[in-house]
């Protein structure tokens, strides 16, 4: 596994159909629903029908403080990323004005 410190968007489609899944632990939902979008965008559909070999599972996890949660989305197969945004706590900003 090679670990990819960087902003997404700057990878094209090609770096990200290499791939059998994606693990992400994204620190903020626009991030999430980019890449969401982005998995979305690569599925290949034959007569109506998804080829569940252009599906590349996303595993999501985050933490907001001591709490903590992880999912598999399957794109076109399971609710995405927009489907769930109600599941999201509010972000709330940490900025102390000590």
């Amino acid at each position: 596994m090679i670990p990819h410190n960087c902003e997404i968007q700057t990878k094209s489609e090609a770096f990200f159909q290499q791939f059998h899944m994606v693990i992400c632990g994204l620190d903020s939902i626009v991030a999430r629903r980019w890449l969401n979008s982005m998995l979305m965008s690569l599925l290949v559909y034959e007569n109506g029908e998804l080829d569940q070999a252009s599906v590349i599972p996303m595993i999501d996890g985050g933490t907001e403080g001591f709490k903590g949660n992880v999912r598999v989305i399957l794109p076109g197969m399971s609710p995405c990323i927009e489907c769930t945004l109600d599941f999201y706590p509010p972000q709330v900003s940490t900025v102390s004005n000590c």
